[in-house]
Order: C-alpha cells, then sequence, then structure tokens
C-alpha cells in the first residue's frame, strides 16, 4: 500500500524530487524514529527547527486512516507543546483543529495525548503547569472558566 506525497524540501536545504511514493510501514516508522529523537529533551525542537511540523501535517493528511501513524503525530505534537518557544509553530502549522478532532477519538491512545497537546498550548487556561510525557488529562476533557486543582492518579496498565 503506497501513497505519493508532494512536498518541498528546499526550506531545509534538499533538493528532492516533488513526488515521491511512500510505503505506509516506511512512513510509520519514521514517524516512530521522529517521536523516539523528539522524547530526548535536547532534541526536543529539531522537527520544529527544520520545518518538519507541515510535512507531518502532510503525513497526516495523507495517513488519517491509520490510527497508529496518528497516535505517533499525536504524541508527536503533545511532546513539542511542553516547550512554549514553539507554540506559534504548532499553531501556524494547523495542529490544533486535528488535535480538537483527535481529543474526541474514542481510543483512549489518540484522544489522551490530544489532549494533553491541547491543554498544554492553551496558555490562558494552563499558566502554570505542563502535562508532561505519560502524564494524562482525564478530566475536564474541554476548557473551563474554574481554576484547575490537580490530582495524581497511577493507574497501571492503562494505555499498555
Amino acid at each position: 500500500d503506497e501513497v505519493s506525497l508532494d512536498h518541498d524540501l528546499s526550506s531545509v536545504g534538499i533538493a528532492a524530487s516533488t513526488r515521491t511514493c511512500l510505503d505506509q510501514q516506511f512512513v510509520h516508522n519514521c514517524v516512530q524514529a521522529i517521536y523516539h529523537h523528539l522524547s530526548i529533551d535536547q532534541f526536543s525542537g529539531d522537527i520544529v527547527i527544520a520545518g518538519g511540523l507541515p510535512i507531518l501535517m502532510n503525513v497526516q493528511r495523507h495517513f488519517s486512516h491509520d490510527i497508529e501513524i496518528c497516535i505517533l503525530l499525536a504524541k508527536i505534537i503533545s511532546s513539542l507543546s511542553m516547550h512554549t518557544e514553539y507554540l506559534n509553530d504548532v499553531f501556524a502549522s494547523g495542529w490544533v483543529g486535528i488535535l480538537a478532532s483527535w481529543a474526541r477519538n474514542n481510543d483512549a491512545r489518540l484522544s489522551a495525548p490530544a489532549a494533553r497537546a491541547l491543554a498544554n498550548l492553551d496558555v490562558d487556561f494552563n499558566i502554570e503547569a505542563k502535562f508532561s510525557r505519560r502524564i494524562y488529562l482525564l478530566h475536564p476533557a474541554q476548557r473551563t472558566c474554574t481554576k484547575s486543582k490537580l490530582d495524581v492518579i497511577f493507574v497501571h496498565g492503562l494505555l499498555g
């Protein structure tokens, strides 16, 4: 199962054909490698600096039916949402609408990191705290006007 991606890599100094055929498993492995790379704090902004958010958005458009790729993309954006210096880039590349859609998904593996990213991106609502990796916002799922209080609940095996 292959898909064609149109892309322009000239912004990162790579001259390439504007149409590339990609295998779905290959794309999954690439997105997984990006997620792993960004999980190390010192490399957390590399994808933004390289201009990769629009490319990831293109991947999302072509693989929106693949839940595993969407979960990895949600985790990547959630990881970036921890860093306030990248918030404008996340907003500008159009991820907020995708995250809002994913936050309503029935699959907790997708909705949990999407909701966490949205909470972290909402600087008006969530000034003092950020929800880091493996911390999941269960309630409230949407923005509220009341001041939030934080409870930590450890649930073993919730997401694997």
